[in-house]
């Protein structure tokens, strides 16, 4: 992950509005405000294919999701969107392509 990735989450971060998320889980969590499908799964392909994240990406990884970071970074533990919910990755999951695109566009344009 080269420099200018981190510039970009750097600037998402700080970004003074809120950001809404729909895409990968290194990108969502660098939003504001993370939406998934219900059956969507957040899951960090990083590690099995071993790629070495920069120290800003962990950084950004224990502000968010804190305790569940072994279990996400070492185990490569999935969790699907009604469960990342529950235990506050993800703010809403919804149960079709349709409701989540609807709430997208509500809260982008709130």
């Amino acid at each position: 992950m080269s420099n200018s990735l981190k510039r970009v989450v750097a600037e998402l971060i700080s970004l003074p509005m809120p950001t809404v998320a729909v895409a990968s889980f290194m990108w969502a969590l660098s939003h504001d405000y993370l939406l998934t499908r219900s059956d969507g799964v957040l899951y960090m392909s990083e590690v099995d294919t071993r790629l070495t994240l920069p120290q800003y990406f962990v950084a950004l990884m224990v502000a968010k999701i804190g305790l569940l970071l072994s279990d996400v970074l070492l185990r490569g533990l999935k969790v699907k969107g009604g469960e990342a919910v529950k235990i506050g990755i993800v703010d809403v999951a919804h149960y079709s392509p349709e409701m989540l695109h609807e709430a997208r566009v509500h809260m982008g344009s709130s």
